[in-house]
């Protein structure tokens, strides 16, 4: 009989069996179907397990018991097929499959079991993980201390590599700083003229720098000599002392120090100073001398010349019979003496030398502690000087001017002083003679130029006097009116007044530049000084068709001077530039006054467009009595400067030949 597979004949469902009883089946179905769910969830949970765990030692196992619970879980859900459907074949067939998976896998347990036993228990787990643990601690405390150690290695790695690289950079440093004074001290010996030369007294060979070759007048190129050939270079009356300096240098620390001549040009003989260090090896013998040389001839020259004057100042000293010259020690005690110390103060030498020079000052003096103090400021400032009445020997005294100048050595300690002393006394009176003859000369310029002047003053004069005239006739012919302008009348007499004043105002500068009077030192603005001093020639601007300029500072630093001295200034150098303009007919007769300030020092300038001055004349323009016109004193400018040089300033005059005319300028000091 032929069975198909899903052929439900001749069988019959499985549920006749159970009478179909309700209850029995549905005992069976719950059952079957519950079992049939757990078997078919149980795989599934298997394989994700394994999946996750792929670590887990006999992970096959797992899928074989996947695969046979699967089996029996279709099993069940065939039980409850088959209680509708008789289709046992199907069901056969799926547990011939579970079989199938049911007998390998207890084979393969079977065969696992000793492995499964040779795995550690529970216990033994715990036990290995603890130790584990305690291994790992142990390694991580290791890896800790490995890393302390590491990083401990490694800063001191870093601190010894940043000291390698400061000793590298401090290296670099000192070579480059080497490098450096090597070529300073190149530099330097050449600026200072110093040849160096290397002598090998083994070998006999002398090794020279270019500067040595140049102090010898010789090529370069010439190479190493020895010591013969450098020695008959030499002036043969100083070949043996170089011979025994250099044969008493050669020992241990042995230094070379000898001067000697060499030719020079047109005959003259040039003299050389050689310097050198001698070096030994360990058993004493010298192998090296290193040293330089250098041109001594200036210096040996200016030795002698200081020499020379040494001897011309002592005997000018002791000539000098104007001027005390002596000499003090720090204490303040006379070391020497000259014999115009000897005329002035009345000492000899031997009266004086040892005793203390604040014998000279008086008892106020005395009192007062000058002598110390001026040996104070001297000692401090290097220089003290001072006006004052001295005693001589015979207890007269004298007007002095004395200097006193402080005494150093090379180390810069005070070793003395010396002290020059004039008699001011005859000087002094002979000065103010001078002084009053010159303001009296400088008067009588003054009015002689006035003289030139009076046309000028007479018409600035008139110009007022008429107005006051025709003012005060006026205001008559209006008094005489039956009724009168009052007000007419007021500015008349205001007109008479303003008159009055310019006319007072001409005659009292007038007064001033003729008054003999001692001159004073004010504070004075340069402008107003220049103002003035026009103010006092329109006329003689106006009747020469002179145009006067001005590029005057408009706030200038004030001067200390005398106002009618600078007037008088300013007023001959103006005249002269209109004189000179007087035959200037080709192009406008222009005269330019300038301020300007600079250093310190405030800056006039007179310039004019006439004809210029003789470049052969200019050394002479200031000079007495000296004039470039005909008529003239030769007054004029002598006296121009000598103000001007009592005003501590200076009076030049430039030449442009680009520029016409003349340009004189003159400049004093302005006040800070």
């Amino acid at each position: 009989m032929q069975h198909v597979l899903f052929s439900f004949d001749p069988y019959m469902p499985h549920g006749y069996c159970y009478l179909w009883n309700s209850g029995l089946v549905g005992l069976h179905v719950i059952s079957d179907l519950l079992i049939a769910l757990s078997y078919l969830s149980i795989p599934f949970t298997l394989a994700y397990f394994v999946f996750k765990r792929r670590d887990l030692p006999f992970h096959w196992i797992f899928v074989c018991f996947g695969i046979f619970i699967l089996a029996c879980g279709a099993t069940h859900a065939m039980e409850i097929w088959t209680l509708w459907h008789a289709d046992y074949w199907t069901s056969g067939a799926i547990k011939a499959i579970t079989a199938a998976a049911s007998v390998p896998t207890a084979m393969l347990l079977v065969k696992l079991v000793p492995q499964a036993l040779a795995l550690p228990s529970p216990a033994a787990l715990r036990l290995e993980i603890a130790e584990r643990k305690r291994a790992e601690e142990a390694l991580s405390l290791a890896k800790i201390e490995l890393e302390q150690r590491v990083e401990e290695r490694t800063w001191e790695l870093r601190k010894v590599n940043e000291d390698l690289v400061r000793e590298i950079d401090q290296r670099k440093h000192l070579e480059q700083t080497l490098k450096d004074s090597e070529q300073q001290l190149r530099l330097a010996q050449e600026a200072a003229g110093l040849g160096v030369w290397d002598w090998d007294p083994r070998a006999d060979k002398i090794a020279w720098s270019p500067q040595h070759f140049r102090i010898f007048g010789l090529d370069a190129n010439l190479g190493p000599f020895d010591l013969a050939s450098a020695i008959a270079l030499i002036q043969p009356d100083d070949r043996l002392a170089v011979r025994l300096a250099v044969r008493e240098a050669l020992r241990p620390g042995g230094e070379l120090e000898v001067e000697y001549r060499i030719p020079g040009t047109a005959g003259q003989a040039r003299w050389l100073m050689s310097k050198g260090q001698t070096h030994c090896d360990h058993a004493g013998k010298p192998f090296r001398m290193i040293g330089v040389t250098l041109d001594v001839t200036e210096r040996r020259e200016a030795a002698e010349e200081l020499r020379r004057s040494e001897v011309r100042f002592r005997l000018l000293v002791e000539g000098i019979a104007d001027y005390a010259i002596f000499m003090l020690d720090p204490e303040g005690f006379v070391t020497s003496w000259n014999s115009g110390a000897e005329r002035i103060k009345g000492y000899q030498a031997q009266e004086i030398i040892g005793q203390h020079f604040s014998r000279f000052y008086g008892d106020d003096d005395l009192r007062q502690g000058k002598p110390a103090m001026a040996l104070r400021k001297a000692a401090i400032d290097g220089r003290f000087e001072e006006d004052g009445w001295r005693l001589r020997k015979d207890g007269s005294r004298f007007r002095s001017n004395a200097i006193l100048t402080a005494l150093h050595d090379q180390r810069g300690e005070l070793i003395g002083f010396a002290k020059i002393t004039r008699d001011l006394t005859e000087s002094r009176r002979a000065e103010e003679a001078v002084q009053a003859a010159q303001a009296e000369l400088a008067r009588v310029v003054r009015a002689t130029s006035l003289g030139e002047l009076t046309a000028s003053i007479a018409h600035e004069i008139n110009q007022p006097l008429a107005a006051i005239v025709n003012n005060a006739n006026a205001s008559r012919r209006l008094l005489t009116t039956p009724e009168p302008d009052l007000e007419e009348v007021r500015q008349a007499v205001n007109d008479i007044a303003e008159a009055g004043t310019r006319a007072g105002e001409v005659i009292s500068r007038v007064r001033a530049l003729l008054k003999k009077t001692t001159p004073e030192r004010n504070p004075l603005n340069i402008n107003q000084v220049v103002h003035e001093t026009l103010a006092l020639i329109p006329g003689v601007v106006e009747k020469q068709h002179v145009l006067v300029e001005m590029d005057l500072l408009p706030a200038p630093p004030p001067v200390l001077g005398d106002r009618v001295q600078l007037q008088q200034v300013l007023l001959n150098l103006i005249m002269n530039g209109i004189e000179a303009m007087h035959s200037s007919l080709d192009r406008p007769r222009v005269l330019m006054i300038r301020s300007d300030a600079r250093e310190a020092q405030l800056e006039v300038a007179v310039q004019d467009s006439g004809p210029g001055i003789d470049p052969q004349q200019v050394p002479h323009i200031f000079d007495t009595f000296f004039s470039t016109k005909a008529n003239g004193m030769g007054m004029g400018l002598s006296i121009s400067r000598s103000i001007i040089e009592a005003h501590r300033g200076r009076l030049w005059t430039s030449f442009d030949p680009a520029v016409n005319g003349a340009t004189f300028h003159f400049s004093l000091p302005a006040m800070g």
